[in-house]
């Protein structure tokens, strides 16, 4: 039953007893995440070196 809501999009009614006690729907798409990224930093201050020092052992 699940497969045939998948394929056909269409919700189901689950009853007990003649009444009703769930619906299952097709779930919908997730949104695409295209263009959903916003950069605060241009490419080369991301990858500019730290003035930092630091001890990897630690």
């Amino acid at each position: 039953m699940l497969d045939e809501v998948a394929a056909t999009g269409e919700a189901l009614v689950v009853t007990k007893r003649g009444r009703p006690v769930a619906r299952v729907v097709p779930t919908e798409p997730p949104p695409s995440l295209a263009a959903s990224v916003t950069f605060l930093v241009d490419d080369d201050e991301l990858m500019a070196p730290i003035d930092t020092d630091w001890d990897a052992g630690r």
